[in-house]
């Protein structure tokens, strides 16, 4: 398979290295206007140029993967209209839909929106992704094969998912962040060493997320926890009479701050 990557800023390089690790791949060039990366990655099939100017009129992607600031995309995008005929557009830019990458490369690009999230540094992003009704399963499978070594792939129905999503799979992992922090403040405010604390509360974090990975049944897990009577019961009645309410406010207040950013 040949890439061209546009833009290899923190998510472009992810992905770079995990291709580079696959045999996959016959040719791979990157545009990126710095180059500042160019020396950080070594490969035989790997091309890195400043404009899309430099591509050899024989080069044919199969896909073309955008990985710039959405604010840039109307300027960046044009430039790599001649791909539209073969070439499959995955785009990772939040807030830009499908309709608006056939706006600036033609109503009849083949395209597909994906949204990773942070934990692709460690292979265990949750990668959403949506494809339109005139895309082909072979499309699928190139978004599939792209980011799958970066964590997992889930298809989603309507791309308006992707949006309603954003605040819980792309900003989830700030608000674990911060129940972390706040778990090991608490714990050094009632006397924990601080490196006891922090490595405790890690490490009971991320048990629970193995747990939660491994069943189904989230409600059940909790049971299993909570002895009635307890101290884990006592601290839920007070997470659960005001934790619903504030979450469903942060998340609403977050949609609201998206649908600004992306009118």
């Amino acid at each position: 398979m040949k890439l061209l990557l546009i833009g290899c800023g923190n998510i472009g390089k992810i992905l770079l290295a995990s291709w580079l690790k696959s045999e996959a791949y016959e040719q791979i060039v990157v545009i990126e206007p710095s180059l500042s990366e160019e020396h950080t990655f070594a490969d035989k099939n790997l091309t890195f140029l400043a404009t899309p100017q430099e591509i050899s009129e024989n080069f044919k992607p199969d896909a073309v993967i955008i990985c710039v600031k959405p604010q840039v995309l109307t300027q960046v995008l044009p430039r790599y209209q001649r791909f539209t005929e073969t070439s499959l557009f995955v785009s990772v830019a939040a807030g830009t839909p499908i309709e608006f990458l056939q706006q600036q490369l033609g109503k009849t690009v083949n395209s597909i929106r994906v949204m990773p999230n942070v934990a692709m540094q460690v292979a265990a992003s949750t990668n959403l992704a949506f494809a339109p009704d005139s895309s082909v399963d072979a499309h699928k499978n190139i978004v599939t094969q792209l980011f799958t070594p970066t964590g997992r792939v889930l298809w989603l129905n309507e791309e308006s998912q992707l949006e309603t999503l954003t605040p819980i799979s792309g900003s989830g992992p700030a608000y674990f962040f911060l129940l972390a922090q706040l778990l090991i403040d608490t714990a050094i405010e009632c006397g924990i060493d601080a490196d006891i604390a922090s490595k405790a509360v890690r490490q009971t974090l991320l048990g629970s997320a193995l747990l939660a990975q491994e069943h189904d049944d989230l409600l059940t897990l909790k049971q299993s926890v909570t002895s009635k009577g307890g101290t884990t019961e006592a601290a839920l009645k007070v997470l659960e009479e005001k934790l619903p309410e504030l979450l469903t406010q942060a998340i609403n207040t977050a949609l609201d701050r998206q649908k600004v950013l992306a009118s």
